[in-house]
């Protein structure tokens, strides 16, 4: 596997390649992937973290110069990654084009669902970390705060989903069995089924 990084994004190609090679969600991922080329990808001075991958294995790593100073850089990195093997498996069904005729709002509640279920097979493995901050958010009309948690961050994916067309009840409802039946495998073309029907069912 081999590591472009042309802005010296990550210093430490070594514990990248760890991470990758012994990624908890797929042992064999590190074989798989034949580049990775790390990009800055930045708004306002903030990291956006992002990954793509292509059709000859090539993955493209976005980060900012900050990312790995972040106390939470490995469950960033495995979180990523996570993308890469759930587009790699065949069962997971992931189709570019299945996205195609989505609204925006639709995309976003899709990359929502796929979030929380990559961060419930990290929890999984007592893996996931939190966002490390509290927030105000609304959740069926109530302004309140999101706790600095796991909750909190679940409560930010209610709020999401509830803000991006799904009702409260069946967004929390989806959020909670996803999160908490973590062997329950979802695949693509299910995950977008939730997103047409707006529904947690």
């Amino acid at each position: 596997m081999i590591i472009n990084d042309p802005e010296n994004l990550i210093p430490d190609h070594s514990h990248l390649r760890r991470l990758i090679h012994r990624h908890p969600l797929d042992a064999d991922l590190g074989t798989r992937i034949a580049k990775v080329t790390i990009l800055r990808s930045e708004r306002c001075g903030i990291a956006q973290e992002n990954i793509n991958i292509d059709a000859n294995g090539n993955v493209s790593l976005g980060v900012g110069e900050a990312t790995c100073h972040k106390q939470d850089y490995d469950f960033i990195i495995l979180h990523e990654f996570s993308d890469v093997v759930d587009r790699l498996c065949p069962e997971f069904q992931y189709s570019e084009e299945m996205k195609q005729p989505l609204s925006d709002s639709e995309r976003t509640c899709l990359m929502e669902i796929w979030n929380l279920y990559i961060n419930s097979r990290l929890n999984q493995k007592g893996l996931y970390v939190h966002s490390g901050s509290s927030c105000l958010g609304t959740l069926n009309g109530q302004r309140q705060v999101f706790p600095a948690s796991a909750q909190g961050d679940l409560m930010a994916h209610i709020s999401i989903l509830e803000r991006k067309g799904f009702p409260y009840n069946d967004a929390s409802q989806l959020v909670e069995r996803i999160w908490k039946d973590p062997p329950l495998l979802l695949t693509y073309p299910e995950m977008i089924d939730y997103v047409k029907n707006g529904r947690g069912e």
